[in-house]
């Protein structure tokens, strides 16, 4: 388990974002890599900069997910905001606040649009996924699970199963429109199971 920051401001980079801007803005900055791994077969990929004496400038990469986050973290808010702000001139990102509304919109998305919001929303959390810490609260989670659910593709409904499970580590109160469904779900019944055996777990 990381240390949890002070101070954190990210976003998910958006699907053209390009890493080497990242890479050469911190060698503009002087700023210092302090870690890189790669990304692997089940492991997140991060690469950390020391953005000056008080902030780190993290990437992180999720394969599995096909998703980002790039974030300024440290113990005061305003050099956190000062490096994210260098970031975000040079390297387009989505906010979650965009994310959100996204899943959220009406008409209903394509699947398609609906099953990368959901990897993006998993994206954004990745710090928290990454150090065991809590997300304050916000009822437009619970919200999009309550959404999708029911949805009649199978695909976004699986999606929202491994997205709501692995977020509900960081934001609880999420699993109860799945469980709501457990007699009715019967093409996914067995990841039904599994989720509310998880949930269980984590009590």
């Amino acid at each position: 388990m990381t240390e949890t920051p002070g101070f954190e401001r990210g976003a998910v980079p958006a699907d053209h974002a390009d890493r080497e801007a990242l890479e050469a803005l911190a060698a503009a900055r002087g700023w210092e890599r302090i870690e890189d791994r790669p990304p692997g077969f089940g492991e997140t990929g991060r690469q950390v900069w020391r953005a000056g004496d008080a902030v780190r400038l993290v990437h992180l990469e999720s394969a599995e997910l096909g998703a980002r986050y790039v974030g300024a973290e440290g113990a005061a808010q305003e050099p956190v905001e000062e490096v994210f702000a260098a970031v975000a001139a040079v390297l387009p990102t989505v906010p979650v606040e965009e994310i959100l509304a996204g899943l959220l919109a009406d008409p209903m998305p394509a699947p398609r649009d609906l099953l990368r919001g959901l990897n993006r929303l998993v994206a954004a959390d990745l710090p928290a996924l990454e150090s065991g810490g809590r997300r304050p609260e916000d009822p437009r989670y619970r919200q999009v699970v309550e959404r999708l659910a029911g949805h009649p593709d199978r695909q976004v409904r699986r999606a929202l199963l491994s997205a709501a499970d692995r977020l509900a580590a960081v934001r609880p109160g999420l699993a109860g429109p799945i469980l709501a469904r457990r007699g009715e779900e019967t093409e996914l019944g067995h990841l039904v199971d599994a989720f509310a055996a998880a949930v269980e777990a984590r009590r």
